[in-house]
């Protein structure tokens, strides 16, 4: 995730509004997320890569057509 991802900037406008000991509180538990999971936290795509700046934040998750099936090897 880039620094300037709308998930980002969103984040930061909910902390810009709330007190600071709630900003702690914030702060606190991402911190605690990211103990729990470092492997996602460091999973990004190439820098060398084609794709778009936001591709993948856009795209992962956004399938709407019918269910994938995966066949067995």
């Amino acid at each position: 995730m880039t620094a300037n991802s709308p998930i980002i900037e969103a984040i930061n406008q909910v902390l810009l509004n709330l007190a600071p000991e709630k900003q702690q509180e914030v702060l606190d538990f991402a911190e605690f997320l990211q103990t729990k999971s470092p492997q996602s936290a460091s999973i990004q795509p190439e820098k060398s890569s084609n794709w778009q700046p936001g591709f993948f934040e856009e795209v992962i998750g956004g399938w709407v057509g019918e269910p994938l099936e995966r066949y067995e090897d």
